[in-house]
Parts: structure tokens; C-alpha cells; sequence
């Protein structure tokens, strides 16, 4: 196949590529071994090669571990992060909660001094106008405090 042909060889049939009908063998035998596998022989490949191939995995591999191994070590970062973000997320809501109450309280406790406050000023207008009637009668009665209804 040419590459960007648009066709592979096996769609124009110049290709005698294995396919799982062709591997069968004549009549469809299941049981039998195929001649595919019978004949593969993997590519000799020198000692050099070899060894870079093993090299290349091994490095693979170990860059794999490495990765796994960070990935777990930043997957318990994140973790014990969102335990402290629920954490904290529990203390504003505990906070709020207390706020939300010490400000009722304290809405309370300024209504409570408001009544206290118009309380007192009733009792200071009352003994203001006791004073002003008991300064009346010593006025009227001439100094004595016990006056006859005569001298009215």
C-alpha cells in the first residue's frame, strides 16, 4: 500500500495477508493448528539491540512506577486537602450558626434595655410629679406638710 492511497492492498486483493477465514485451513477445522502459528519465528535480533530494547523497557517501567508512585502521593495530598476543606467548610457553618445566634441575643438584650429604659422613665416622670405636688402643698400650706382643708 502507498501511503495516502486511501486503499489498503488487502481491499484489492494483491495481499495474501492472514485472516481468520484464511487461517482455518480447508473445511473449517477448529482443532487444528494453523499454519500461521506453526511458522512464526520472531526476528533475530542482535545483542545490542537486545540489551537497548531491555534498557527501553526497563526505563519504561520504572518511569511508570515513578509515575504511579507520585500520582498516590499527590492523590493523599488531595485527599487530606478536602478533609481540611470539609473541615473548614464545617467551621463557617458552626460559625455562622453562632453568629446568627449572638445576634438574636443581642437584639434581645437592646430590646430588653429599651423597655428597661422606658421603664425608668416612667418611674422618673412619677416621682417628678410626686415632688411637684408635695412642693405645691409645702407652697400652699404655709411650710407644714400637714395642712387643713380649709386653707385651700
Amino acid at each position: 500500500m502507498v501511503y495516502g492511497s486511501g486503499t489498503p492492498e488487502w481491499a484489492n486483493g494483491k495481499s495474501s495477508l492472514s485472516t481468520p477465514q484464511n487461517r482455518r485451513g480447508n473445511g473449517g477445522n477448529e482443532g487444528r493448528s494453523n499454519s500461521y502459528q506453526n511458522s512464526y519465528q520472531a526476528p533475530n535480533l542482535d545483542a545490542s539491540r537486545q540489551a537497548e530494547q531491555t534498557a527501553v523497557m526497563e526505563d519504561s517501567l520504572k518511569t511508570n512506577y515513578d509515575a504511579e508512585g507520585n500520582a498516590q502521593t499527590v492523590l493523599a495530598h488531595m485527599t487530606a486537602q478536602r478533609h481540611q476543606l470539609n473541615s473548614a467548610h464545617t467551621n463557617v457553618n458552626e460559625m455562622k450558626d453562632l453568629t446568627e445566634k449572638a445576634k438574636k441575643e443581642l437584639a434581645e438584650l437592646v430590646a430588653r434595655g429599651h423597655r428597661q429604659k422606658n421603664t425608668l422613665y416612667g418611674v422618673i416622670g412619677a416621682l417628678t410629679l410626686t415632688d411637684i405636688y408635695l412642693f405645691y402643698r409645702i407652697v400652699r400650706c404655709g411650710g407644714s406638710f400637714f395642712c387643713s382643708y380649709s386653707s385651700y
